[in-house]
């Protein structure tokens, strides 16, 4: 197990959205139930200043690809990741102009919430075909993914916040508690699709590498659902008045999902290396510029159970066929620690 593949799997940008927000949830518990005060535009700080980094993040991305080389430019790879970042920019604004018109409504109720959540109904229009030019070119579309699949559930929240309908909240909820269960099957699947690679699989030294990531990502998924579950029964319970209770205590389960999310930012694919325009995956990044962090990573474990142990042939035959440095990343040899049995 390299530590730096672990970091590689890194998305810091989903790990700086999940805190962000863990942050904001705590406000508006304490604004909810009385504890602070002031005006939901202000409150709303964390989610801000989250919008004002992708735009700075956007900006000097374009600038640096305006400013690359042509071998950059003409590199289908980076070129595939400059417009994925220009797509996530262009689904994160309809949720910026969303925040937006949730706020004003909020503070100064001037608008149906129809309208306020307008924007969250004409995504899906567009997420389709991003959707399909994403998985083509094996790009992250989880912002595509989540309109189209809560769609109904923003037309349900609208229709009651309006006044419309005079349902339980229980049943306003009708299409989250369906795509718990789809989410649940989906799990299912996972497990026993996992469980089979590795039973059946025949490179077992690449299945032995995936192992950690694929246990932690199955275990944090399922830790997610089980705390969003407990959270909506939470509060729909208390929506409809069957239970009492601080708002800041319903949520404390959302907390623990969130965390959940924080660690499968650690499973999943890295953040565009455009990003900032630095141009390197965010691992490289950080060891280029904080070279005494090398030492640190340069190490790479094995179980003598499970790993055989590299003889000096190996060892000669390596240093030959060495492969070239690819440009904007790191290479260096790796320093090989053995466990006990």
């Amino acid at each position: 197990m390299h530590l730096k593949e672990l970091l590689n799997r890194f998305n810091v940008s989903h790990f700086l959205f999940y805190c962000l927000l863990i942050l904001q949830l705590v406000l508006i518990g304490l604004r909810v139930d009385g504890i602070i005060s002031g005006p939901y535009s202000a409150l709303f700080f964390p989610l801000w200043l989250w919008n004002v980094l992708v735009g700075v993040a956007v900006v000097m991305g374009v600038v640096r690809w305006c400013r690359s080389s042509r071998d950059y430019r003409e590199d289908s790879e980076l070129l595939y990741q400059f417009k994925s970042m220009l797509l996530s920019v262009f689904f994160q604004s309809f949720l910026f102009i969303t925040l937006l018109l949730i706020a004003v409504n909020i503070d100064t109720s001037s608008m149906p919430w129809s309208a306020s959540l307008s924007p969250l109904f004409l995504l899906p229009f567009f997420s389709i075909p991003s959707c399909l030019w994403s998985c083509y070119r094996k790009r992250s579309y989880e912002i595509e993914v989540m309109s189209m699949a809560f769609l109904l559930q923003f037309v349900f929240l609208a229709v009651r916040l309006d006044g419309a309908v005079n349902w339980a909240w229980s049943v306003v909820f009708i299409p989250i508690w369906l795509l718990f269960l789809a989410y649940l099957a989906g799990m299912i699947v996972m497990g026993v699709s996992t469980g089979l690679v590795y039973l059946l699989g025949e490179n077992q030294q690449d299945l032995e590498q995936r192992k950690l990531p694929d246990i932690l990502y199955f275990v944090f998924s399922s830790l997610l659902l089980l705390c969003l579950i407990i959270f909506m029964s939470l509060l729909s319970s208390r929506l409809d008045n069957n239970i009492t209770g601080p708002y800041s205590a319903i949520l404390i389960p959302l907390y623990l999902s969130l965390f959940c999310l924080i660690g499968l930012s650690t499973c999943r694919k890295p953040t565009n290396v455009w990003w900032f325009g630095i141009r390197k995956s965010f691992s490289d990044f950080i060891l280029l510029s904080v070279p005494l962090l090398q030492e640190y990573i340069n190490v790479s474990y094995y179980n003598n159970q499970h790993t055989v142990l590299p003889t000096k042939d190996d060892e000669d035959k390596n240093k030959i066929k060495k492969k070239p440095e690819e440009p904007g990343t790191l290479d260096w040899p790796y320093e090989d620690i053995y466990a006990p049995e």
